[in-house]
């Protein structure tokens, strides 16, 4: 591995969230609902955005949608959790086309997916997949949000303009 990529994962506070949907009413949705997340949520918009990141930030948790433009999402899944050093990465495949057992068992047997959601996620099923999968739980609601600290949000350029 060379060091600019090891520098690239090292530049993240961890634990790392990588968020990957073409529909940014979703990225607004998980953004308010992981506004206390303790680390960093990066947000891309396909799959070839979603690949090379997931290939040199090396996130923690990848939750990405099955339908995605440039590469299918369940590929890029596939594909990380095929690769070191990113083979370590929890995945969640989330989709609103696919539902059912059908489609949950070929997510978690055929594209190695650890959790499969069915869309619409609510904010409870959200922390309890992170939850489960990397051990952070929700941080305890207060009256003064200030005193927890905001998560490093990092937008990619492309499809800021899409809805």
């Amino acid at each position: 591995m060379s060091d600019e990529k090891q520098d690239l994962h090292a530049a993240f506070p961890r634990p790392l969230i990588l968020i990957v949907d073409d529909d940014r009413v979703v990225h607004s949705i998980f953004a308010r609902a992981l506004a206390s997340f303790p680390g960093t949520i990066i947000h891309a918009y396909d799959g070839e955005q979603a690949l090379g990141i997931g290939r040199e930030a090396r996130p923690d948790l990848l939750i990405i949608d099955a339908l995605l433009p440039k590469i299918d999402g369940r590929i890029v899944a596939l594909t990380l959790k095929m690769q070191r050093p990113s083979s370590f990465m929890r995945v969640a495949i989330m989709s609103a086309l696919y539902k059912g057992a059908r489609y949950r068992n070929e997510a978690l047997q055929e594209f190695m997916a650890n959790v499969f959601l069915e869309k619409p996620v609510s904010p409870a099923r959200l922390w309890e997949v992170i939850e489960n999968l990397i051990h952070i739980s929700r941080p305890a609601t207060t009256s003064s949000p200030s005193t927890h600290a905001m998560p490093v949000t990092i937008e990619t350029g492309q499809e800021r303009g899409a809805m």
